[in-house]
Formats: C-alpha cells, structure tokens, sequence
C-alpha cells in the first residue's frame, strides 16, 4: 500500500455497516483506537486506517453474532497481529484465516486455516468462525466502490 488510508468515523459507518450509536460505544471503551489521530476536543475528529476499518468489522461481525461486547476484547485481541493487507489475499478457501471461537471466557479462541476450520466445526458444531480473509476481500471491494463514486 503506498499511501496510507485514512477514514472518519461516518466512513467506517458507511464502509461496514455499523451504527453510530456501537462505532461510539465501542471508541468510547477503547474496544476501537483510532491509529490516525484521536479527537481531542470538540470539532475534532478521529481518524482511522485500513487496519482499525477491518477491526470494526470484525466487531460489527461479532456483534451480529450475538457476541457480549465485554467478551469482544479478548477475542480481538486474538488478532492483534493479524496480517490486515491492503490489497487484501486473493481468494483461497485453504488458505484464508478464520478465527474460532469456542469459548472466550475458557480462552478456547484460536485462528485457523480453511481445511482446520471444516474440521473444528465438524467436532465442535458450536464453534463461532470468522473467515478475516474474507472480511478483507469485502471491505476492500466497498473501499474501492465509494472510491470510484468520489
């Protein structure tokens, strides 16, 4: 990625669908930091990139789910050091990450590749799976839709 993205709050709104209301809630309890430039005062706004845009949307997917915003920390955090490239990877079911989620507060969270995943979920049919390749793909095609509207 040559130049750095930056994105503003109503953007991550737009790009993944989350409200207002949860992008706040979430910045407020440091679930989401903006990498760019925190707000620091009124009129000033937080700024994002690529990486903090594909945090939020593995919390909107999260909380989709169902998932307790209290255990959306430590799952996250599970994949602080995911790599969130920009492009993202070409499409590859053996290939893409998926985190699974058996149980946060056991600690029974891990990243899988494709072929794992279909085995965990076919011993534990419980397990919560988010493919991350996946959700990079998708919000990088959103990122280069509103890109070419502009």
């Amino acid at each position: 990625m040559s130049e750095q993205m930056i994105y503003a709050l109503g953007d991550l709104q737009r790009l993944t669908g989350a409200t207002r209301s949860r992008l706040t809630f979430w910045t407020k309890s440091r679930l989401l930091r903006p990498s760019v430039h925190e707000a620091d005062g009124t009129g000033t706004r937080q700024l994002f990139d690529w990486f903090d845009l594909c945090r939020c949307m593995l919390l909107v997917s999260l909380d989709e789910c169902g998932v307790k915003s209290s255990d959306m920390r430590s799952i996250v955090s599970r994949v602080a050091d995911h790599s969130w490239a920009a492009p993202p990877p070409e499409r590859n079911e053996e290939n893409d990450v998926f985190l699974l989620v058996e149980s946060v507060r056991k600690g029974r969270i891990r990243r899988s590749r494709g072929a794992s995943f279909e085995e965990a979920v076919k011993k534990r049919p419980h397990v919560l799976g988010v493919n991350l390749s996946a959700l990079q793909r998708i919000l990088w095609s959103r990122v280069q839709n509103a890109s070419r509207r502009h």
